[in-house]
């Protein structure tokens, strides 16, 4: 587990090779998240759960993303 750790730790301490990563994702449509988002999730998730919460970032900020899209709202807020 230490030498995935450390991997993990090159990987991400290199910008270059997680903003092409997250450029793929969202360039070929695999998630219809923003770059932005996506990194933000990798480092909220990363940080609170390590290893498994970078493997489950984007399936989690999807989920959250989804939630939110599909929250009801009252009808004064955004109607129009």
């Amino acid at each position: 587990m230490h030498v995935l750790s450390d991997w993990f730790r090159r990987y991400f301490s290199d910008p270059q090779v997680a903003f092409l990563s997250v450029a793929l994702l969202v360039g070929f449509g695999v998630v219809d998240l923003h770059p932005v988002a996506i990194m933000v999730a990798i480092l909220v998730f990363g940080g609170l759960w390590g290893f498994w919460g970078v493997f489950f970032a984007i399936p989690l900020a999807t989920l959250v993303q989804a939630i939110l899209v599909a929250w009801p709202r009252p009808a004064g807020i955004g109607a129009g």
